[in-house]
């Protein structure tokens, strides 16, 4: 975190035997026994630190530097993270009982079976006293792919001041709640953009303006949640988005095999099938289907299996790609601009030009794409135009980046090498931090 004046708060770094003796004293307090003692660990950085398991119930993280930290199945409960920074962090299975989460930052954590009952995720601020005695308040450091997601009514104050005048609203975007229990939980004001709580249990959960923006909601329990002020138009419910499958005149699979037939006699049999806008989902799995030319922009393929399928020529503008498993696919020349590819694996995916009967070349578009955390491992991306794409924590050892254009794209902690990146027609990127060929 940062302030706005000239000083900045200074972070005490903990090694790994440093938080074990801590967290071993910590211990030894709730058990009774000698030389216990509350575990502190306000503003102190632990990034990176393996904090899994560990019994940490109403341990101090105020203020801590958390990214990256593991605390999967850790026991927190009441613990206080007010304003902590716990950006992709792992928090699988963790116990957060009544914990203090305000103003905290979860960016791209993962929540997966957590346990968050009645945990308090509402706005919260901090301060430090500048020149002059004044306080100003702290906020996050965001990378260029992090717009600002805190929010400030105010740079400075004359009294340290937590209410909505001077907040900062719990962060949890692209974060991963999956079957997370969140019951009757404060999420008041909290950003969820992108973030899955696919099956979370988010009963009797305060919901009041939080913010939804492609949020996935399929399976959960929403059982006396309170909503004022909350649009779910662009969260992802279990009704079908888009075109329902059942206005077609045919089923999808008749469709789809129609298609097939279309693109394995070239034309000459079948006939090509038209998604556009269609909810995909109840299909599951197209594995190894033969999909070139299929025409569907804006379609919701969230979570499906497409491994192995040949989707070249494909238009997929805006499409909702989001954990889809497109490993080994053929993708020259899809269209993929402004798509959503959010954890899509990709691995060893084909996103090379396609070269047309006249000998024409036609780049893959990947033009505005989400890639958020895509694994690109592997995948061939030569000559594919992605201007504008976010690639931020993305995989992209061992691909192919010959003449890809990458002008504007954002690679905030992006895993990339410098002998693939050199080969790209890269300017103006963002967030760029090249790993050794």
């Amino acid at each position: 975190m940062s302030n706005f004046g000239p000083k900045r708060i200074v972070y005490r770094r903990l090694s790994q035997a440093e938080f074990d003796d801590i967290a071993a004293k910590h211990k030894r307090l709730y058990r009774g026994k000698r030389d216990g003692a509350r575990a502190d660990f306000a503003y102190c950085d632990l990034s990176g630190l393996d904090l899994s398991g560990r019994p940490l119930n109403n341990a101090d993280f105020s203020g801590a530097i958390l990214t990256e930290a593991n605390l999967e199945e850790a026991r927190l409960h009441a613990a206080e993270f007010f304003c902590a920074d716990l950006r992709r962090a792992n928090l699988r299975r963790a116990k957060l009982v009544g914990a203090d989460l305000r103003g905290t930052c979860l960016r791209g954590a993962d929540l997966t079976k957590a346990n968050l009952s009645k945990a308090d995720l509402r706005e919260g601020a901090t301060a430090a006293r500048g020149p002059g005695g004044r306080l100003h308040l702290l906020r996050f450091d965001l990378g260029p792919s992090q717009l600002p997601a805190v929010f400030f009514r105010e740079d400075r104050l004359t009294k340290l001041h937590t209410g909505r005048a001077f907040s900062v609203y719990a962060d949890l975007t692209d974060a991963v709640l999956k079957e997370a229990r969140l019951f009757e939980v404060n999420l008041k004001d909290a950003r969820l953009d992108g973030a899955d709580l696919t099956g979370a249990d988010l009963t009797g959960a305060e919901l009041s303006g939080a913010q939804l923006n492609g949020t996935i909601l399929t399976d959960a329990i929403l059982d006396r949640i309170i909503t004022e002020q909350v649009d779910f138009s662009e969260a992802m419910r279990d009704i079908l988005v888009g075109q329902s499958l059942k206005a077609f005149r045919k089923t999808a699979t008749e469709r789809l095999q129609q298609h097939q037939l279309w693109a394995e006699s070239q034309g000459r049999q079948g006939a090509p099938a038209d998604f556009t806008k269609a909810d995909l989902r109840p299909l599951r799995q197209l594995t190894d289907a033969k999909l070139s030319a299929l025409v569907a922009p804006g379609a919701n393929f969230f979570g499906m299996d497409l491994s192995g399928a040949e989707l070249q020529g494909a238009n997929l503008a805006g499409a909702d790609l989001r954990r889809t498993n497109l490993r080994g696919c053929d993708l020259r020349g899809a269209q993929l601009s402004d798509a959503r590819l959010d954890r899509a694996d990709l691995n060893n995916a084909t996103l090379d030009p396609l070269q047309l009967e006249s000998k024409q070349l036609v780049p893959t578009n990947l033009m505005g794409a989400r890639l958020r955390y895509a694994d690109l491992q592997g995948a061939s991306l030569a000559r594919a135009k992605a201007e504008d794409a976010d690639l931020s924590y993305a995989n992209l050892i061992d691909s192919d980046l010959t003449g890809t254009v990458l002008h504007q794209s954002i690679f905030t902690g992006a895993q990339i090498c410098h002998s693939a990146y050199r080969k790209a027609d890269a300017v103006d990127t963002k967030g760029v931090m090249l790993l050794a060929s």
